[in-house]
């Protein structure tokens, strides 16, 4: 599932982008406090060298959540952490880190560690959405510059769409992260929720 809100030209930066992911942290936190806390019985009693997706698992055995901005922006070795598309996020704006690194981009994923399969997963992917200039750079960068012929880039182009920030979250691993439980913890409360919702339909048309 796809969000996304409008935003004006004064929040395209990085210092905004935090805000809300950290919003969105606080959501998926507080989820996992209220789900542990009305269902008791689901408490359960930095690497240059390595592959990208290798780097984060081992990176999240240490830090159980993570945001990894700039995703899409070649790196020090030419390759991009991983694939983006050049007319969706921002990945291309100059951005400096809180220790003073040049970085790029303005988008990113939220990442934890999944204790229950042991892995990492991608909560969500967001960003800031590209402007004008930054559509241009990123599909030029792509070898995509006939893009800007099609209907949807020419809006882009023409300011007929407002400037916005958004993402898609992963509702499956929103679920195994807030429960601790994998998917057929989730099935079996789904029937419990039918059920529950069954009898209340139930007990309303006794009433009537």
């Amino acid at each position: 599932m796809g969000l996304g809100k409008v935003i004006i030209e004064e929040q395209r930066n990085l210092q905004y982008l935090k805000k809300i992911v950290n919003k969105i942290w606080k959501v998926i936190k507080g989820a996992e406090t209220y789900i542990q806390d009305l269902f008791p019985q689901l408490k359960t009693d930095k690497y240059p060298n390595l592959p990208r997706k290798t780097r984060e698992t081992e990176i999240l055995k240490e830090h159980p959540a993570i945001f990894i901005l700039g995703i899409g922006y070649p790196l020090k070795d030419g390759y991009p952490h991983e694939l983006r598309a050049p007319d969706y996020d921002d990945w291309i704006t100059e951005t400096v880190s809180e220790d003073g690194r040049p970085m790029h981009g303005l988008n990113g994923d939220i990442l934890v560690w999944n204790p229950v399969t042991q892995r990492r997963h991608e909560l969500t992917s967001m960003g800031i959405r590209v402007d004008p200039e930054t559509l241009k750079k990123q599909l030029e960068m792509s070898g995509l510059l006939h893009f800007l012929n099609y209907r949807y880039h020419q809006a882009i182009i023409n300011n007929e769409i407002p400037l916005s920030i958004g993402g898609g979250h992963r509702t499956v691993k929103n679920i195994h992260a807030t429960t601790k439980k994998n998917s057929s913890w989730r099935s079996k409360h789904n029937s419990m929720a039918k059920n529950t919702l069954r009898n209340m339909q139930e007990k309303k048309h006794t009433r009537t």
